[in-house]
């Protein structure tokens, strides 16, 4: 999925846009979404957000889809530990379901649904960012935000230093499985800890000779990069705005929908 994601970002129409705009997207979309009632924000943001990804930001359905399942599963995890209350119920709670300690009223069901729409459209927002900006222009953004290099140059080595290692897996694991090594469970946990060591060891001398090559580059304060300089655009921003007008206007009258 790292791959689907970091593919999806570096061939995005996106891609062009200044990362301040699509920031602005993503913040603004956060900002409303938090500070309007959930419903029907929440919704509309969750299918405004899915149409601009897959029609403009040209996101593979599939991809988007994956993104978005690993994050909304822990959002329904979390949901459903919400709506379930543990204890005593208030008397004033208006019970829907009961089983001895357990027990699910109207006002835990709706703290849950409040939950449940939030989450839903900030993970919708942040994901829209992260398919349609790739790292290394995070990490030029923040050099011109002043963010402390190496603090800039340490996740953008560690964001490589991932895909490494994942390629390490993929091939230790193709060579086991080729030499039956998963066939029956005894030999899959015996295949399993050996991939493990083994990416271990590569990822310590990996980052042995990362760290000797630095040293003999002269590194002393950050990794140098060429600037990629993107103006702002204004057709982009003026979608931005629009969006963000209609959400608040569907957040406070609702077009009908709330009373």
């Amino acid at each position: 999925m790292a791959f689907s994601i970091d593919g999806a970002a570096w061939g995005s129409p996106w891609r062009d846009v200044a990362v301040a705009d699509k920031a602005l997207l993503m913040l603004g979309t956060l900002f409303v979404g938090l500070s309007l009632p959930a419903w029907p924000v929440g919704p509309v943001i969750a299918v405004g957000l899915s149409v601009a990804a897959l029609t403009l930001a040209k996101v593979p359905w599939g991809t988007w889809l994956g993104a978005l399942l690993l994050p909304l599963t822990f959002v329904v995890t979390g949901v459903v530990s919400i709506a379930l209350q543990v204890g005593g119920v208030a008397d004033a709670s208006t019970v829907w379901w009961s089983a001895g300690p357990f027990a699910v009223t109207a006002e835990s069901v709706a703290r849950a649904g409040t939950v449940l729409g939030r989450s839903i459209a900030g993970t919708c927002a942040v994901i829209l960012f992260a398919v349609s900006t790739p790292m290394v222009d995070l990490v030029d953004a923040g050099r011109r935000m002043r963010i402390p290099g190496p603090a800039l140059d340490v996740a953008a080595l560690t964001y490589r230093l991932l895909f490494v290692l994942w390629e390490s897996a993929v091939t230790i694991r193709s060579a086991q499985a080729a030499r039956l090594g998963y066939v029956g469970f005894r030999r899959s946990v015996r295949s399993f800890g050996s991939l493990a060591a083994g990416v271990l060891v590569r990822a310590w001398e990996r980052s042995r000779r990362l760290e000797q090559g630095l040293a003999g580059r002269g590194y002393t304060d950050d990794l140098r990069t060429l600037h990629h300089v993107r103006p702002h655009s204004p057709a982009f921003l003026a979608l931005t705005t629009t969006w963000l007008l209609a959400l608040v206007a569907v957040g406070t009258h609702g077009f009908g929908l709330l009373p």
